[in-house]
């Protein structure tokens, strides 16, 4: 099953916006599909969409570093098991590398047992810290 991985552009948003809702939920990705600063990745298979996932770039201006913070790591249902979140995953961290990102972060329920286990196997470590959040 051969997955192509390219940067996405407009004309995948409508199956992306419903790989987002099905994978997630009450999300509205529209604005993040729209900004600048974020890259997202679409995986295709027979130019269907069977994957995304967002790239933010940062910078740590105490510690004068790079890092990146990857978002809304999904596959289709109908293709899990097949390897394409970890080859997605894969030329993420590539992508963050070429950037110059030294770091990169991605948070993750811990219900997504699955995702949880390839995380660390690639060599995600889990953070010991208290996520705040803060809606006005």
């Amino acid at each position: 099953m051969e997955v192509n991985f390219v940067k996405y552009e407009n004309k995948y948003k409508e199956k992306v916006i419903n790989l987002i809702n099905k994978s997630f939920s009450s999300h509205n990705i529209t604005d993040i599909l729209e900004d600048d600063r974020v890259l997202g990745i679409v995986g295709l298979i027979d130019d269907e969409v069977v994957s995304y996932l967002n790239i933010t770039f940062c910078t740590d201006i105490i510690k004068n570093t790079k890092y990146s913070i990857i978002n809304h790591v999904c596959v289709d249902i109908d293709y899990r098991g097949n390897d394409i979140g970890k080859k997605m995953m894969e030329e993420a961290i590539s992508l963050c590398k070429e950037n110059g990102c030294s770091m990169i972060q991605l948070t993750s329920k811990p219900s997504k047992v699955v995702a949880n286990k390839m995380y660390q196997s690639m060599g995600f470590g889990l953070k010991e810290t208290n996520v705040y959040e803060k809606v006005i």
